[in-house]
């Protein structure tokens, strides 16, 4: 809520009196319609919805991987949590798909010199 409050008092969430900085479950609680935007969007915007509230490497990769697994839910047949390990192995070895996602790249630019936090 604090992080609404500032936004709504004209802060933009990529400043310091922007979006707090915390790994709160919001992040998660709200990625369901960003699950379901185009396949070159989804992912910048599931990031977005995170980021805009919780700036936290451990509100936003959470929310992507959940996000990945809402996508691919028919195909997992109920193994969400293997993918999602599996995905997030692929990203610390980066060989993820993730990793070369223009719109994800956008989105997370403001946090140019620290990505390797978020990854």
């Amino acid at each position: 809520m604090g992080s609404l409050s500032n936004l709504r008092a004209g802060a933009r969430w990529y400043d310091a009196d922007g979006a707090l900085e915390s790994a709160g479950c919001g992040a998660v609680m709200r990625l369901v319609p960003a699950a379901f935007a185009p396949e070159l969007y989804w992912r910048g915007l599931t990031a977005l919805q995170a980021v805009i509230t919780h700036k936290h490497p451990r509100a936003i990769v959470p929310a992507l991987l959940l996000a990945d697994a809402i996508r691919h839910a028919p195909d997992r047949r109920g193994r969400f949590l293997e993918h999602a390990l599996a995905e997030a192995e692929r990203i610390f070895d980066g060989v993820s798909d993730w990793l070369t996602d223009p719109y994800l790249a956008a989105v997370l630019a403001p946090y140019r010199g620290t990505c390797h936090l978020y990854w």
